[in-house]
């Protein structure tokens, strides 16, 4: 920001000697006006409205800018809120997901009990079949 302070003091200052070396008096047609003034006047005033032009101009431009950002800025806060939902969303899936692996890990455990308690008793049934005959 302070570059631009300076380098506007430097144009000003060359605009002000460019001025005072060109003093002659100069005929201005203003729209049905012939005016005679000296052309240091014409330059200072070229120089101002130009400057004054680029402010208006400046001006919209940061409007608009700074509306733009409030729009995005709604935008991110929207998108927060969802990520933030999404993310409690996930987080009751993977409690869900933990509850159903416990019951899936109970229900293999106790098909594994079956298992060896059926060879257990087939074993049992073997070793009796072998006694009797």
């Amino acid at each position: 920001m302070q570059i631009y302070i300076v380098l506007s003091l430097i144009f000003g200052i060359l605009i002000t000697l460019f001025a005072i070396f060109n003093s002659a008096v100069v005929a201005v047609n203003f729209f049905f006006t012939e005016l005679q003034i000296p052309l240091a006047l014409v330059i200072i005033a070229s120089a101002l409205i130009g400057a004054v032009t680029m402010l208006i101009f400046d001006t919209f431009r940061r409007i608009r800018s700074g509306k733009n950002l409030k729009d995005m800025t709604k935008k991110a806060n929207g998108f927060e809120k969802e990520i933030a939902s999404k993310d409690e969303t996930i987080h009751k899936l993977e409690d869900t997901l933990k509850q159903k692996e416990m019951v899936v890990d109970s229900q293999l455990e106790t098909i594994d009990a079956l298992r060896k308690n059926q060879s257990a008793i087939i074993n049992e049934e073997k070793n009796e079949n072998e006694t009797v005959i």
